[in-house]
């Protein structure tokens, strides 16, 4: 079913339901990006060949293209307004709770009015960068569905609770999301 597979056991359930759940609502040929791709595993997930999936990464060859989610990067600022729909799994949280608002409105950027973005984020790469420690992971995700309620639509979210796993390759958090607009 999967090319890689020791690549894919790795991969959550949560995660391939996630993306799942976003593409069901594309329409064939629909422009996804998947920003810090990586290995641009997401390509050869079933279904993904209907949809133009575009890799972005800073430092996986495997990407389509080296970017970076940032003000500053070049191809980022090229393709503002450009895609259907976005995943950033476990991408935009290496800086502090401020600086993952503002990936995900970097992220969102990348987006058509009213398309969805799946992320997830991994608490503890977050408490590295804000120099805290989170006790109790629950308290953390209701304070970020809090967060991102303020300036958001979540359509979907999920806590991932180490389920036996490892989070680390899954990340904690998980949102399907868009932004909020009056129209």
């Amino acid at each position: 079913m999967y090319e890689n597979f020791d690549l894919y056991d790795r991969i959550k359930p949560i995660n391939i339901k996630l993306i799942s759940a976003l593409f069901y609502k594309l329409e064939p040929g629909s422009k996804v990006v998947d920003i810090g791709c990586g290995q641009n595993w997401v390509k050869s997930l079933p279904l993904s060949d209907t949809f133009n999936i575009i890799g972005f990464d800073p430092l996986d060859s495997k990407a389509d293209y080296k970017a970076c989610i940032s003000k500053n990067d070049e191809w980022c600022n090229q393709h503002q307004n450009y895609f259907d729909a976005g995943i950033a799994l476990n991408c935009l949280h290496f800086t502090t709770t401020d600086g993952v608002l503002e990936n995900i409105d970097l992220s969102l950027n990348l987006l058509k009015k009213h398309s969805y973005l799946y992320l997830s984020l991994n608490q503890l790469r977050i408490d590295e960068r804000d120099n805290t420690t989170t006790g109790d992971i629950k308290l953390s995700f209701d304070h970020w569905v809090s967060l991102l309620n303020k300036y958001y639509d979540i359509k979907i979210s999920y806590l991932y609770k180490n389920e036996g796993y490892d989070a680390s390759l899954s990340g904690h958090h998980h949102f399907i999301l868009r932004r909020r607009y009056v129209d």
